[in-house]
């Protein structure tokens, strides 16, 4: 699992083993967001702080707004994802036990 920090965006968003992100100030859970049915493995916060995306053993990949706390866009891979990256404001890079996955997010 990895935990994600972006000097624009508020809060330490870190996965939970039950598939939630707990997004945290210095001291207390400021939200939950929810989503993913079996465990997180990966947080990336895009270039700008606008975007929250986080992968996970069911073979999904969320993007959630920062700003609103709620879901931009969902997809589903093939097999468990273990890893993902921002390649630039609205490409993210997603890697998992049958490849490597690019997705755009259209806004």
């Amino acid at each position: 699992m990895s935990v994600a920090i972006s000097p624009t965006a508020p809060g330490a968003p870190a996965p939970t083993t039950d598939g939630a992100i707990r997004v945290w100030d210095p001291v207390t859970c400021t939200a939950t967001l929810t989503g993913h049915t079996k465990m997180l493995n990966s947080l990336a916060i895009s270039p700008v702080g606008a975007w929250l995306a986080n992968t996970g053993d069911d073979g999904t990949v969320w993007v959630w707004s920062v700003a609103e706390g709620s879901i931009a866009a969902v997809a589903r891979a093939d097999g468990l994802l273990a890893a993902s990256a921002w390649g630039t404001i609205n490409e993210l890079v997603v890697g998992g036990r049958r490849g490597l996955y690019l997705f755009e997010l259209l806004t």
